[in-house]
């Protein structure tokens, strides 16, 4: 479908066609600072709490406002000893009950995930880290 995932590339700038469409990405790779275009119609950002700042980079004229939302939480894994079937997962929320995040994810390997309290004010860290 002609979709290409590129890796250890950083997104420096949208390249715009005279109209105002978007028609390339200027990128480069950290380590040696070399550049490419790579065409295209069409940008989906994908960069979770870093999206705001990644709109910012690549159109800096932009008046869209997106503000950074992270949910921090501190998984604890638990490995059951005895899973009762092994093609099964399922999560379950609390947060209506205890009023604050706390998940239970049944994983398929047997595994349970526990996820704690979110923390709104944690440092994002810089991309990549």
């Amino acid at each position: 479908m002609g979709v290409e995932i590129k890796t250890s590339t950083t997104a420096v700038a949208a390249i715009m066609s005279d109209y105002g469409a978007i028609k390339g990405l200027e990128c480069a790779f950290p380590k040696t600072d070399n550049r490419y275009i790579l065409p295209c119609q069409k940008l989906v950002l994908a960069a979770g709490p870093w999206t705001p700042s990644q709109v910012k980079t690549l159109f800096p004229g932009s008046t869209l406002d997106l503000q950074p939302y992270t949910n921090a939480g501190d998984w604890v894994i638990f490995q059951n000893k005895n899973p009762l079937e092994t093609k099964a997962t399922a999560v379950v929320f609390f947060d209506d009950i205890v009023h604050e995040k706390l998940e239970y994810a049944g994983r398929n390997n047997g595994s349970i995930w526990v996820c704690g309290r979110r923390n709104h004010v944690a440092a994002l860290p810089p991309p990549g880290n």
